[in-house]
């Protein structure tokens, strides 16, 4: 057996040099729930935003499939 893989997060200022698009536009998508990948580590009043890898490459799976 094997023991699970730690999961990865990245901050928004590498998710947006992932995806080449600017930060504002990380933060928005984050904010209208754009990004199931997003965890918030924070308060719902106070929000620390990361992305799951794992997450993140699924959904950019499913993007280039048309799921």
């Amino acid at each position: 057996m094997t023991a699970p893989q730690a999961r990865r997060l990245i901050t928004a200022e590498e998710l947006a040099d992932l995806l080449a698009v600017s930060l504002t536009t990380v933060r928005r998508s984050t904010r209208r729930g754009e990004y199931p990948f997003a965890v918030n580590l924070g308060t719902p009043q106070r929000p620390r935003w990361r992305y799951d890898t794992q997450r993140l490459d699924r959904w950019i799976d499913s993007r280039r499939h048309g799921s």
